[in-house]
């Protein structure tokens, strides 16, 4: 089921973006946001895991967000009523709490506020069985270790076949290759590409590789 995460920028800024570097392809996340807005932190939003991600700016105004949010929800209820959706409103203004209780359920769609994106994190499964000496200890550590590295060629083909020049292919990789720490990696590599190349041509590189990183 699709899954409609509405952004009220306005009141609850980068910090609501949570977890969306766990969402998913049926996940789908929609900013609004005017132009008096906090400046929005490109690193933060760089990696949101596999959902689309969709900016609008609106009219600055009295609840421009607001109303903008709550006229989308109708637009997105209608367009889902057949298969059913998830709609959630992220923001902390219990404004919005009359109109999810009047809306929720209806045509299937269930709609719901929160004050951050949270993606329930999966169990941990129990290991059967632990190395029992070391050197299994070891072999497991240095496999573990060299999952944290990226493809360099597989990368840079990739690029290239994507329509990119060879030399923007090896800078991408060099740049995808800077910083050790997977958990970092994809951000560090955004904010690299797009300081070079641009947010636009920045963004189609990015988008071509992210899964690698």
């Amino acid at each position: 089921m699709q899954t409609y995460y509405l952004i009220d920028y306005e009141n609850v800024g980068s910090d609501g973006l949570g977890d969306c570097h766990s969402l998913r392809n049926t996940d789908h996340i929609i900013i609004f946001f005017t132009e008096k807005a906090n400046k929005i932190d490109m690193g933060k939003i760089s990696d949101h895991g596999s959902s689309s991600l969709e900016m609008l700016e609106v009219p600055a105004g009295n609840q421009s967000c607001d109303l903008n949010i709550v006229f989308y929800l109708g637009v997105l209820t209608e367009r889902n009523k057949d298969g059913g959706c998830n709609i959630i409103i992220v923001s902390k203004d219990k404004g919005y709490d009359n109109i999810v209780k009047f809306r929720n359920g209806k045509n299937g769609v269930k709609i719901s506020r929160t004050p951050k994106i949270e993606v329930p994190k999966p169990e941990k499964k129990q290991t059967l069985q632990q190395p029992t000496n070391t050197a299994e200890k070891s072999k497991n550590k240095s496999n573990k270790k060299s999952d944290t590295s990226i493809d360099k060629n597989n990368i840079r083909n990739i690029l290239i076949r994507n329509g990119f020049k060879k030399d923007d292919a090896s800078y991408a990789v060099s740049a995808a290759d800077s910083d050790s720490n997977p958990k970092k990696r994809k951000e560090t590599f955004y904010k690299k590409i797009v300081k070079k190349y641009g947010e636009q041509k920045g963004r189609e590189m990015y988008s071509c590789i992210k899964k690698y990183l």
